[in-house]
């Protein structure tokens, strides 16, 4: 297969599924941040707001911010 092909195809995938997931947080009223921070939240152990804030590189603010309009 052409590389170039495959390149353009895995883009064009990738531009549907971004199109799509934000479709889907649209009609959940759910901001993307809001849906990154819940991904993080079910993957890591340590659950502390500051360590939450300092992996996802939000200041402690922003992320009580996004947790209060969960």
């Amino acid at each position: 297969m052409n590389p170039q092909k495959v390149a353009k195809t895995l883009v064009l995938n990738q531009r549907q599924f971004l199109s799509d997931l934000s479709c889907e947080l649209n009609q959940a009223n759910i901001l993307f941040m809001q849906f990154t921070f819940l991904k993080h939240l079910n993957t890591v152990c340590d659950r502390t707001m500051s360590a939450i804030a300092k992996t996802m590189g939000h200041s402690i603010e922003v992320t009580e911010n996004v947790v209060e309009h969960l």
